[in-house]
């Protein structure tokens, strides 16, 4: 239970150092905003789940390590960043050319081809 007077800005910061360090934010094959965290710790992961949103998958490897991955994808990955584009201080560019793609992105069966034009004017502009 958060306190009376309790600064949300600080599950922000933190969720966006986790981000930071063990996120992923991607467009996926078939032109879907992706956000994932990896890590071993599920409390964590769930921690910032109820901060940002998301589903948890869970996977054991061949090692017996357990891995949880915490998902966003699309609109909710998106309102994820934008939430916490202020916090992020390694993947805050990733985060802004994502911000950037959901503006513009292309909806239809053609989607996946337009992406990649998209990906690539993003990366041309980039290098300017």
């Amino acid at each position: 239970m958060k306190q009376v007077g309790y600064d949300p800005r600080i599950d922000y910061a933190y969720a966006a150092g986790f981000i930071d360090g063990e996120g992923c934010i991607y467009i996926d094959k078939s032109g879907y905003l992706r956000l994932e965290i990896t890590n071993t710790g599920l409390k964590t992961l769930e921690y910032i789940a109820s901060i940002i949103g998301g589903n948890i998958h869970t996977k054991t490897h061949k090692v017996n390590k357990t891995v949880h991955r915490l998902v966003l994808c699309s609109t909710k990955a998106e309102s994820a960043l934008r939430l916490l584009k202020g916090f992020l201080v390694e993947k805050h560019e990733q985060a802004e050319l994502a911000i950037m793609f959901m503006r513009d992105c292309i909806k239809g069966p053609s989607k996946a081809e337009q992406v990649a034009k998209y990906r690539a004017a993003l990366t041309k502009e980039k290098k300017k």
